[in-house]
């Protein structure tokens, strides 16, 4: 998943003649991550991506599009989510 962040940032550097400022932008990203790392592998809580739109709501598991909560940063997921598309597993206040 910060392959295809990386990826954008090179093309907008690329784009707007600022390459060193997307390479710069790309490293400070990496190396946050990393320091996140070792801090997140050590914490037993989970965490529950949501998002409400228009009274409903739907959770984001380690396949969707915030994967990198989960892949790249370490979080542990508070329930198994099935989904992968773009808009969510649709889910209940009492699933919440």
């Amino acid at each position: 998943m910060l392959g295809a962040v990386r990826d954008h940032f090179e093309t907008l550097g690329k784009a707007f003649d600022k390459e060193d400022v997307a390479r710069a932008g790309i490293d400070k990203l990496g190396d946050q991550v990393s320091a996140l790392n070792p801090e997140i592998a050590n914490f037993t809580d989970k965490a529950l991506i949501l998002l409400h739109n228009n009274g409903a709501f739907s959770s984001f598991g380690q396949q969707s599009r915030y994967r990198f909560v989960f892949n790249e940063l370490g979080v542990n997921p508070a329930g198994a989510v099935g989904e992968t598309g773009l808009h969510g597993q649709p889910v209940t206040s009492e699933f919440i």
